[in-house]
Order: C-alpha cells, then sequence, then structure tokens
C-alpha cells in the first residue's frame, strides 16, 4: 500500500498541488480513513496487482465522506532488477525528498514516514520488493458512488469491510 501512496504523491498530487503541500496532506502516520486530505478533497489510494478485479475497501468511512473526493486504483507488479521501470520504497522515498524545497520540508515528511513505520531499510532493495507500475484509475466518488454508508446501515453494525469490483465502478471513471 504504501508504495501505491507514495508513488501517487510523486507522479499525480505534487504536479497538481505542489510537493511540500501534497506531502504534507498524507495522512498515513494519523491513521485517517482517507489517505491524502487537502482543501475540500481527498485521496484513498489502492495498491493491487494487475490481475485483481476488486478492490479492499477497510471501513465504512473510507469512502463514505461529506466532501466528494477520488478513490486511486495503482496497479503494480512484481518485476526483476532489470527492468528500467522498476520501483521500490527506497527509491521512491529518495525522488520524494529530492523535491522537497528545504531541510524542515523533508525532515517533516521523513518523521511521518519513520511514524507509519517506514525508514530506508538496505533488503527493500532486494528483489522481491520491485515493483513495475502498470496503470493508474482515478474513481470519482460522490453521494452517488456505490459504497457503504454509514447513514444506512443499522445501527448495530460497528464496523465493516467490503470489496468493490472495478467492473461495476468503470462509470466513475475519471480521465
Amino acid at each position: 500500500g504504501l508504495l501505491g501512496e507514495m508513488y501517487f504523491l510523486k507522479e499525480h498530487l505534487s504536479k497538481q498541488y505542489g510537493i511540500e503541500k501534497a506531502a504534507m496532506s498524507w495522512t498515513g502516520p494519523k491513521q485517517l480513513p482517507q489517505d491524502y486530505i487537502m482543501d475540500d478533497t481527498w485521496f484513498e489510494i489502492k495498491t493491487v496487482s494487475s490481475s485483481r478485479t476488486k478492490v479492499e475497501i477497510s471501513s465504512i468511512e473510507q469512502l463514505d465522506c461529506l466532501n466528494s473526493g477520488e478513490l486511486v486504483v495503482i496497479r503494480a507488479d512484481k518485476t526483476s532488477a532489470t527492468n528500467t521501470n522498476a520501483l521500490n520504497l527506497n527509491v521512491l522515498y529518495h525522488a520524494l525528498l529530492s523535491e522537497l524545497p528545504d531541510d524542515d520540508a523533508r525532515e517533516r515528511f521523513s518523521t511521518m514516514l519513520l511514524r507509519y513505520g517506514y525508514y530506508p531499510r538496505p533488503e527493500y532493495e532486494n528483489e522481491e520488493y520491485l515493483f513495475e507500475i502498470k496503470a493508474t484509475a482515478k474513481y470519482a466518488v460522490a453521494q452517488d458512488f456505490p459504497c457503504l454508508r454509514r447513514n444506512s446501515i443499522p445501527d448495530s453494525v460497528a464496523e465493516a469491510k467490503y470489496s468493490l469490483t472495478l467492473a461495476t465502478i468503470e462509470s466513475y471513471r475519471k480521465e
């Protein structure tokens, strides 16, 4: 999951909002329902292998928000060290640090990742941690998006995890 979140930060959010604002909007260490919250929107990132036909939603609150947001599905497959498109967490971490404007921003971002449990360990360089990003799909999540809503389930249901079939939400896909 973290690989997809950092990839989306680097390749999408930083271009849309600027690297510092995008990086500081990451909610990973705060354990909030969505991965990125900024301005009046949010982004929930799901990383799956390219063969998967569904995504797992880990809580009711993940997609049940007052504000509209985006469900982002990143398809990533394990690859070899000889693949020129190979990525790992360490590569993304160092690329993001180099884009941040100053030492203060780099320290804040590194601290957030450390609180989340990530630091650039040498074993992340091993081939088992190498991935190639195959595709990114964004889905508009508004009140009509098909997901569980707190106000439409019994009060006795305290929490729920569920899956969405990607083919059935294709009409919500953004270009």
